[in-house]
């Protein structure tokens, strides 16, 4: 969706990460999706993912640092957000920490022929985050319930 954005996901965690509680909705939509799709995930939202047995919640936003709109910054900073993958089969949870570059200014993000996403091998599935809206600007508060992620998840 948007171009600039590269992915991190720290894959499962050994130990928990806690969000920040005033980042978390926590009235979240619940829906299917198709593997091999992109879809959009917001804060609270629980999606299942095909007919792999397994869920992927957008947990909440852990960072927000990119390089804002307007502003003139040395890094180009980086958004991070916590994933929980659940599977029925073996009645787990997993932590997945995404992390999306920022922009330097001037960079427009528009550069078709570059791939600027990670991605990540977990559980037999591949997840790959490509975007994180909306991009912060110069004096414009985000609300929580305003993130919307990018997501694809493939089998491996």
């Amino acid at each position: 969706m948007i171009a600039g954005a590269t992915l991190f996901m720290g894959g499962c965690r050994e130990f928990a990460v806690e969000p920040d509680p005033s980042q978390i909705d926590e009235g979240g939509r619940t829906f299917d999706v198709a593997l091999e799709e992109f879809f959009e995930i917001r804060p609270g939202d629980v999606v299942g993912l095909g007919e792999s047995l397994r869920s992927l919640e957008f947990r909440g936003l852990i960072e927000e640092s990119r390089c804002p709109i307007g502003q003139t910054c040395d890094t180009p900073g980086r958004a991070s957000i916590l994933l929980i993958l659940s599977s029925q089969r073996d009645d787990a949870e997993y932590q997945l920490l995404a992390t999306v570059q920022g922009r330097r200014e001037g960079d427009t993000g528009d550069d078709d022929d570059v791939d600027r996403s990670d991605r990540i091998q977990f559980d037999n599935l591949t997840f790959q985050l490509t975007a994180l809206e909306p991009y912060p600007e110069v004096g414009v508060p985000i609300r929580a319930e305003r993130y919307v992620a990018t997501m694809r998840v493939d089998p491996r």
